[in-house]
């Protein structure tokens, strides 16, 4: 209908948001300065810039995409898997899960790596091709500015190369960029948008060779509670030739928290004694939510949308699976965006989705961890976890394996995770009793 969107941010919320609506013929430019060209490689390490993220694609991202008409090539994975190995505290016991279908492993951002079969395209890069071939026009600057109160009809946005661009409805899904949501200028009257509240974690990539990673880590993710006073969870992702570790803290994490982490019981058992004087190939202080903006909608006088923030800007899932997220928020938006214009009731509608998927986790997910806390640092609750999660009790066991797979994909919301338990017991025993 003639209208312009203009989407900040070309991860995977910005992408595949640029990618939907290019689709339906709209007309869809997305700011994003980091180019899709791969860059040369040197010495099998990544190009910065990255992310700083793990890149585990979950089998939910992956049947959301093709559903959409996208599927990720094998020049883009790194790794197929399809368990998780769980180790609670320093306990010798792991619960083992399967998760049925294949997951992948990614690099994020838009740097490769070297590869025996070629450079590796990242994740990030794929889903803005996939946009730009769709039809979204890309403009690699960066966005300084947003002037959401130049009017009724339109939005100004102001570039790194010094240009004032025109959009009917800005989608920003640029991550945690506190520095751009202070340069937001908003209508007279009208409520600024929240932040999300965030927290210091840690990503290292170390480069092992691909029979080592083979040999330690099998095709499996390693989730670690507790390894450390320090670290409450850690996870241990092989990537072919390389593995990632990600680290969060129950605080800010800090680069002297891997001294004891590596020293710690379950790591030298999977990694050896020798990984605390190796380098990482990459190393970055990343940031995660502990709890999603409540505002994250600018309204217009007739009740339709200025701006919008979606992914790890806006409403996301706590802590987990922030990918899939990301492509679900972008996907209800553009339903909304279609179904109903920009309107009141596209916004209405779309900001009803939003809190009752994400918002309202803000108050689950504190409570699910405070459970996790407890089993973790108790003896009794942990080694009860780990009997129920590696023995089969009637009714019990399948509950509990049910929820530990809940919270380490993400699959679901933090508050339907007791109904799924409830669920998954009851058929357990009508299974036996048939």
């Amino acid at each position: 209908n003639g209208k312009r969107v203009a989407v900040i941010g070309g991860g995977p919320a910005g992408a595949f948001t640029a990618y939907l609506l290019a689709k339906e013929g709209v007309a869809v430019d997305i700011f994003e300065p980091r180019k899709t060209r791969i860059p040369a490689v040197v010495g099998g390490e990544k190009i910065p810039p990255c992310t700083g993220c793990a890149g585990w694609v979950q089998n939910d991202v992956i049947n959301l995409l093709r559903a959409y008409g996208i599927q990720v090539p094998a020049s883009v994975i790194q790794e197929r898997l399809e368990d998780v190995a769980i180790y609670l505290a320093s306990d010798k016991n792991q619960i083992n899960l399967h998760l049925n279908n294949s997951t992948y492993t990614v690099y994020r951002g838009f740097g490769p790596i070297n590869a025996e079969d070629g450079p590796k395209e990242s994740f990030d890069a794929f889903l803005l091709k996939e946009a730009i071939k769709a039809g979204a026009n890309h403009r690699e600057v960066e966005v300084n500015q947003v002037d959401l109160g130049t009017g009724k009809a339109q939005v100004h946005l102001f570039t790194s190369d010094g240009v004032r661009h025109k959009a009917d409805l800005v989608i920003g899904a640029f991550g945690h960029n506190p520095r751009l949501m202070q340069n937001i200028k908003y209508p007279e009257n009208s409520e600024a948008m929240d932040s999300p509240i965030t927290q210091r974690a840690s990503v290292r990539e170390y480069y092992l060779g691909e029979d080592e990673v083979r040999q330690k880590l099998q095709r499996k993710i390693h989730i670690l509670g507790n390894p450390t006073k320090a670290i409450w969870f850690s996870a241990i992702v092989p990537k072919r030739d390389f593995i990632s570790i990600v680290v969060i803290g129950r605080k800010d994490i800090r680069p002297g928290n891997y001294d004891e982490f590596f020293a710690s019981t379950p790591v030298v058992n999977l990694l050896g004694e020798g990984m605390q004087g190796q380098k990482p190939r990459c190393a970055c202080l990343s940031t995660i939510t502990l709890h999603s903006p409540s505002k994250f909608i600018v309204q217009g006088p007739e009740g339709n949308m200025l701006m919008v923030n979606i992914g790890d800007a806006g409403p996301t899932r706590p802590r987990d699976n922030g990918i899939y997220a990301a492509l679900n928020s972008a996907r209800h938006k553009v339903e909304r965006l279609i179904q109903f214009g920009n309107s009141a009731e596209a916004q209405k509608s779309y900001k009803r989705f939003i809190h009752k998927t994400y918002i309202e986790d803000n108050f689950w997910v504190d409570r699910t961890l405070e459970i996790i806390d407890l089993v973790l640092n108790h003896d009794l609750p942990r080694k009860t976890i780990v009997y129920l999660a590696t023995h089969h009790v009637p009714f019990i066991s399948p509950a509990v394996l049910e929820a530990i797979k809940d919270v380490v994909t993400g699959s679901v919301s933090y508050k339907t995770i007791p109904l799924k338990m409830l669920d998954t017991g009851i058929k357990d025993l009508l299974k036996r009793s048939s």
